[in-house]
């Protein structure tokens, strides 16, 4: 395993010069892809970036749809394909859909690496047309997605829900603390009068909310 990778979901502003960096090596110019049809579908996408002691080394996309999370544009630097790099990027893109609800991922490859896929979980997508595209044929395929316990739901508070993707654990964390600290903080208001209970109280509250997260 490489030492000194960092995988994580991109930020769109901070890293769009690192993912164009990418995209323009990797689809652009090994795959001839166009400038069109890489960039034709950006709305609502999630990037996955790996950095090698801060230099980008690879990419993944995923676009959420109603039902699934569609996992395209995949690609490392050529220096870094006889490594499990592309496994690790593979595997942080799952992480963050299974967070995100999604169960079922969806993807499309040629017909020479359908094996290969099988072997990490995929399946052929029974009655789904192929896809020709740069003079090659894809075929669709999908997999189950692990869903944890703990991932996004409706009834979440707001600040998890409005969390950065993939930070929903840094909420998770500074909520912890807040409440450790509101337990440790916890008053003795047995010997005090109802009004003196009270003001305790709301000072207590007042101060633990300084541990909260806002985002």
């Amino acid at each position: 395993m490489l030492d000194g990778i960092e995988i994580d979901v991109a930020d769109p502003y901070r890293d769009s010069a690192k993912l164009n960096y990418l995209r323009g090596i990797i689809f652009g110019g090994e795959q001839g892809i166009s400038f069109k049809d890489e960039y034709a579908s950006e709305a609502g996408s999630i990037f996955i970036l790996a950095q090698h002691e801060g230099e980008p080394v690879g990419l993944i996309r995923f676009r959420p749809f109603k039902d699934f999370a569609k996992l395209e544009r995949m690609g490392v630097l050529p220096k870094y394909r006889k490594t499990d790099l592309a496994s690790r990027i593979f595997k942080k893109a799952l992480d963050v859909a299974g967070m995100m609800g999604y169960d079922k991922g969806y993807g499309i490859c040629e017909k020479e690496l359908i094996p290969y896929w099988q072997e990490q979980g995929f399946s052929l997508v029974v009655d789904a047309p192929p896809l020709h595209l740069t003079n090659k044929t894809f075929y669709a395929i999908t997999l189950p997605i692990h869903v944890p316990d703990n991932h996004v739901r409706i009834t979440d508070h707001p600040d998890r829900i409005n969390a950065p993707v993939g930070h929903w654990a840094e909420y998770d964390e500074r909520k912890q603390q807040s409440s450790a600290v509101n337990k440790q903080n916890k008053p003795d208001v047995s010997n005090l009068t109802p009004e003196e209970a009270k003001q305790t109280m709301l000072l207590k509250i007042k101060h633990a909310k300084l541990y909260e997260t806002k985002y």
